[in-house]
């Protein structure tokens, strides 16, 4: 400390300083202390590097170690939630190829009370809706295919006379 301030009396408030000794850091604070009776003291205390930053390396490895816990769990429940979100709308998507082939009977059951359920009851809607406009478009070409086999005939009936 002398090598330092020179003299105690330069010692003022409190200084941090460091030292190596015996191949061992040290830190060293240094307080000035002063009271009404006239006492004038410095208050020295020296601990080891090790010891000081010993616990300060626990604490950091405790914390990368939750970050990384942290980070696998949400993670997982990204993932999760991801393939909750997705899984009604590729079954949506492949029930709409089914249907665009006239496959019919692919309709998805999804049970759910958010968007998504409303989407898929939206789309079993629109998919009874449909199928029933073809059955009805199909026996009206039906009729119309008779209609038009009974006029050849009765034209060539009449051709014939």
């Amino acid at each position: 400390m002398i090598k330092r301030f020179g003299s105690l009396g330069f010692v003022v408030g409190k200084q941090q300083l460091s030292f190596t000794a015996d191949g061992v850091r040290y830190f060293v604070q240094v307080k000035n202390w002063r009271d009404e009776l006239g006492l004038d003291w410095l208050i020295v205390a020296v601990i080891p590097e090790g010891e000081f930053m010993e616990q300060i390396n626990a604490n950091t490895r405790i914390t990368i170690l939750l970050c990384i816990v942290a980070f696998l769990v949400a993670t997982r429940i990204g993932i999760l939630t991801s393939r909750w979100v997705i899984k009604p709308i590729l079954e949506l998507n492949t029930s709409a190829k089914k249907i665009a082939k006239g496959e019919w009977e692919q309709i998805p059951e999804i049970q759910r009370s958010d968007e998504l359920g409303e989407l898929a009851k939206s789309f079993e809607t629109m998919a009874k809706q449909l199928q029933a406009s073809f059955n009805t478009l199909y026996q009206i070409i039906v009729k119309l295919h008779k209609f038009v086999k009974c006029c050849k005939a009765y034209e060539i009936t009449v051709l014939a006379l």
